[in-house]
């Protein structure tokens, strides 16, 4: 969590330097006084408080995300367990695991990215600044990603070998942009996406 050391004549002084340090309001700081001293020039004193202000984490997010995944599951009756984490971008990370969790995946990840999708609007309900939520089952996106790297890559060289266009299978615009990153720094190919949801997919062609 995200702290500061500030020095006021006054505890109060102090803390409000680290409030406007970390542009925030009282009640979302820790306060831990450090040390406070007393200095004496001739006949004045003064004095100093040094403390050290910490930002408490705000649980809405996860809170929020806990509520509705076990009203979920409760109200499905899948055999499923989750946790929360937040990572260093801010994003909040929701894993699935269980004896019934791979019928939340779907074909391709569509009833994942579903559940994704409600996630965040419950997520995001009473929250002033949008959080994002990111949801997996049991490391589905990044089994996915690996395969679909590889698959893409395949096809640029085929793209390539045989100097012909070649249109991938329809693809979700998660998928699409994983896709169009593998190859931005191809050296023989480029990629588009063309056609209309659900049906839109990603075109690899040579580069002019």
């Amino acid at each position: 969590m995200k702290s500061v050391e500030t020095i006021g004549k006054t505890k109060e002084e102090a803390i409000q330097e680290a409030i406007l340090q970390l542009n925030v309001t009282r009640d979302k700081l820790k306060i831990e006084v450090i040390e406070e001293t007393s200095k004496f020039l001739g006949l004045f004193g003064s004095k100093e408080c040094k403390i050290r202000a910490t930002l408490l984490e705000d649980t809405r997010a996860k809170d929020a995300a806990d509520a509705f995944l076990k009203g979920l599951f409760e109200v499905s009756g899948l055999n499923c367990s989750f946790s929360l984490s937040k990572d260093e971008e801010e994003v909040l990370h929701t894993k699935i695991e269980g004896e019934d969790a791979s019928y939340l995946i779907g074909r391709r990840g569509d009833t994942l990215d579903a559940l994704q999708l409600l996630t965040n609007l419950a997520v995001n309900k009473e929250l002033e600044d949008y959080q994002r939520v990111m949801v997996d089952v049991e490391d589905y996106r990044q089994k996915r990603e690996e395969s679909l790297t590889n698959y893409v890559k395949k096809m640029a060289r085929q793209a390539a070998k045989q100097r012909r266009t070649i249109k991938l299978d329809a693809m979700n615009p998660y998928e699409r942009r994983i896709a169009h990153s593998v190859l931005q720094d191809d050296p023989y190919v480029t990629t588009y996406s063309e056609g209309k949801e659900p049906y839109r997919r990603v075109v690899i062609t040579l580069k002019k």
